[in-house]
C-alpha cells in the first residue's frame, strides 16, 4: 500500500500489516528520527526536578525520569512507586535479588550478574551444539548489543521499539560451517562470524516471518508465564 512518509512527505510502499501497527508512517530510520526529535515533549523529572526532553511518542508513561540513576531511585520507591519486581533466585549462585517483571516474563533462566549467567551457559553445556555454544559466549553477547546500539533499539522492519530480537541475516549454523569452525576458540576469533552487516533489530512478529513461523501472540505467550508462577505462589 502506498503511504505518504509523514517527515519529508515522499510517497512509499508499505506492508498492510505494518500499517495497522504503527500509528505514524516513515519511508526510512532517519525520517523517524527527524519526526521525533521536532515533536518532543518537555518534562520535570519525577527525583531531582530537572527538565528535559522526550519524543512525544514515549511521553505516555505515568513517570519520568532524566536520567537511569533517576529511574532507579524511582524503581526502589525512595520517591515514587512505579517498579513491578518481583523477587527471584540467581539459577547460578541461588542469591535472592529483584528483577524486572517483565523480564523475568521473558526470560527462561534468571542470573544476578553477567559473571553467574555465563558460568551457568559453560557448566550446562554438555552434549550441546557448537553453534549453541557460541551464542552464549561475551563476543556473541557485544555482537547483539552493538546491533541493538547502531539499529536504535528499534525493529528495522516495523518501527516497533519493544521486545526487540536480533535476526541473523544469513543463519548462524550455516555461516559457522562455512567459515569452517571447529572450536570455540576459532569462532571468537573469527571477525567474519560477527560482522554487524549480518545482523537486523527485529520486533517479535517480524522476527517470526523471517524464519517462516506462523505468528504467535507474545501477550499470550507472558500470560501464560504469568498464570504458572501465580498459581505456584
Amino acid at each position: 500500500m502506498i503511504v505518504n512518509c509523514e517527515t519529508c512527505n515522499k510517497d512509499f510502499n508499505k506492508d498492510l500489516n505494518s500499517i495497522k501497527k504503527s500509528k505514524h508512517n516513515f519511508c526510512s530510520i532517519d525520517c523517524k528520527h527527524a519526526w521525533q526529535q521536532s515533536n518532543k515533549v518537555e518534562f520535570k523529572c519525577d527525583v531531582c526536578n530537572k527538565e528535559f526532553y522526550v519524543p512525544k511518542s514515549k511521553s505516555h508513561g505515568k513517570n519520568h525520569y532524566c536520567s537511569k540513576e533517576c529511574q532507579k531511585i524511582g524503581y526502589k520507591g525512595d520517591v515514587v512507586y512505579n517498579y513491578n519486581g518481583v523477587i527471584c533466585k540467581c539459577d547460578n549462585c541461588g542469591i535472592e535479588y529483584e528483577k524486572d517483571r517483565c523480564m523475568y516474563i521473558q526470560n527462561k533462566n534468571n542470573f544476578c550478574s553477567k559473571e553467574c549467567y555465563f558460568k551457568y551457559k559453560k557448566d550446562n553445556a554438555k552434549g550441546a551444539s557448537l553453534t549453541v555454544l557460541l551464542r552464549v559466549t561475551p563476543k556473541a553477547l557485544q555482537w547483539k548489543k552493538d546491533i541493538l546500539k547502531r539499529d536504535d533499539y528499534t525493529c528495522q522492519k516495523c518501527g516497533e521499539d519493544q521486545y526487540i530480537q536480533i535476526h541473523h541475516i544469513k543463519h548462524f549454523s550455516k555461516l559457522v560451517k562455512e567459515l569452517n569452525i571447529k572450536t570455540l576458540e576459532e569462532g571468537e576469533k573469527c571477525e567474519a562470524l560477527w560482522d554487524l552487516d549480518n545482523g537486523i533489530s527485529l520486533c517479535v512478529e517480524c522476527h517470526a516471518g523471517e524464519h517462516g513461523d506462523l505468528f504467535y501472540l507474545f501477550k499470550d505467550k507472558l500470560d501464560k508465564k504469568i498464570n504458572k508462577e501465580d498459581n505456584n505462589e
